[in-house]
């Protein structure tokens, strides 16, 4: 299980209104169980962002809402050469528009990867 946490402040000195750079507060957390002597991992992973208001005037269509976002992914180790890797994001559809971003960000993504390796010490 992992637990991070984005919290970061800024204003100008001169207007006090805050700085366009600063991103929303985030919160993301991993938790994930292995089985079959590690060698399949499954797991799920939560990100919560904050709603980014409070800019100056001239950049108020760059605010956003709060949202948050659910993935779902999985790992199997076929053997110690061939790997099979699996995730989901945005497992719900959720529709958002990351901080800064023009568009909104994608629905539901799906991603599938097998990795071989062929060499090995």
């Amino acid at each position: 299980m992992t637990l991070a946490a984005t919290h970061t402040e800024g204003r100008d000195r001169a207007t006090r209104e805050s700085l366009l750079s600063v991103p929303p507060d985030r919160i993301s957390t991993t938790l994930g169980f292995r089985f079959f002597g590690d060698r399949l991992e499954l797991g799920i992973r939560l990100n919560l962002v904050d709603a980014r208001t409070g800019l100056p005037s001239a950049a108020k269509n760059r605010e956003t809402k709060a949202y948050g976002l659910v993935d779902l992914f999985a790992s199997y180790d076929l053997n110690d050469r061939v790997k099979a890797d699996f995730i989901v994001q945005n497992a719900f559809d959720k529709r958002d528009r990351q901080y800064l971003d023009a568009l909104a960000s994608p629905g539901l993504v799906a991603k599938a990867a097998l990795g071989i390796k062929f060499a090995t010490r």
